[in-house]
């Protein structure tokens, strides 16, 4: 099968499109199947193949970047999964080479979480790192897959893709937090459940799913103070002018109040979180330039319904345009 791809434009000098897959593998009855298997859960390890191929200019910096990230990853994938995972009933933790051979062995029992780049062209690769989205791809272990001469497990035609919420800071660097990852687990299951209901003919992707979402419960946001991050907005706009296009119902704040609001369930609140969905590549005067594009989601921390979405936001940030999107959700 071949997976659609979505394409998103980034504007400098000039620029180019880049396309990461965003469609769902399985079928409604195939993503059903897979919640009877044993799910288990990759702990990524660096990949010394990988980091041998960063540019020696960047080398110890990117280096940095990477087993970071994936530190930053483990130390929350884990409990996040003990904790907010409930559409498989037996878990399992692995190291990537160890769930590696799972998929050689191509093994009936199990499906596999796993860390995953989505690149340009539409590919998903594990043990991984470089330009692309993070992401998480849930795909039986008896599946299309491979590992090519670096090490890096080359997945095709897998079953479920999730977007990871992150923060990715110089040289790629992904930074996650409990708030984050529960937003992203909940999120995956909550489409696992809407794809899988009874009478759905075809699997949706996130996209979709929050756009019906927003559709359906848009009206709930008025009620609601809107929490934002700082870092969020586009340099050319300050919290004040966010406020003045959204209306006195919005804060501007730091990322862990936001994140604080989030995890105490706050009914009164709603937070908007930030998720890579695309890859804009283009130059400005003097060099290329790769930056993920995002699409923002405004979530009900009580329940973690979605209210409301701005599809495709572009860097540098969120501007005036978007936010007369969510002003005209109230």
């Amino acid at each position: 099968m071949k997976f659609p791809v979505l394409a998103f434009l980034l504007l400098f000098a000039g620029s180019a499109h880049a396309q990461v897959s965003a469609s769902i593998g399985a079928s409604p009855a195939e993503l059903k199947a897979l919640a009877t298997r044993t799910l288990v859960v990759e702990l990524p390890e660096p990949n010394q193949r990988v980091i041998a191929e960063f540019p020696a200019k960047t080398a110890d910096a990117k280096k940095a970047a990477y087993e970071n990230s994936l530190a930053a990853y483990r130390e929350q994938i884990e409990p996040a999964i003990r904790k907010y995972w409930t559409y498989n009933k037996e878990i399992e933790f692995k190291t990537t080479s160890e769930v590696i051979e799972l998929f050689k062995e191509k093994n009936p029992k199990y499906v596999a979480l796993i860390k995953v780049v989505l690149a340009d062209g539409g590919g998903a690769y594990a043990y991984s790192f470089g330009l692309g989205v993070p992401a998480l791809v849930l795909t039986a272990t008896d599946g299309a897959s491979k590992v090519n001469k670096n090490g890096q497990m080359t997945l095709t035609n897998w079953d479920f893709q999730a977007y990871l919420a992150t923060t990715p800071t110089n040289y790629g660097r992904e930074d996650y937090s409990e708030a984050s990852m529960k937003f992203t687990l909940v999120e995956a299951q909550k489409l696992l459940e809407w794809n899988t209901a009874a009478g759905n003919k075809r699997s949706e992707n996130f996209i979709k799913y929050a756009k019906d979402q927003s559709e359906k419960n848009c009206a709930k946001l008025a009620s609601k103070k809107l929490l934002m991050a700082k870092q969020d907005l586009s340099k050319k706009m300050s919290p004040a002018d966010a406020i003045d296009s959204y209306g006195r119902n919005l804060e501007v704040v730091d990322p862990s109040e936001l994140e604080s609001a989030y995890m105490n369930g706050d009914a009164d609140k709603a937070v908007l979180f930030s998720v890579p969905v695309g890859v804009g590549i283009g130059t400005s005067v003097f060099v290329e330039v790769t930056n993920l594009i995002y699409m923002r989601v405004a979530v009900d921390p009580s329940t973690d319904k979605i209210l409301a979405c701005i599809p495709v936001s572009e860097p540098p940030g969120i501007t005036k345009t978007e936010m007369t999107i969510l002003k005209r959700c109230k």
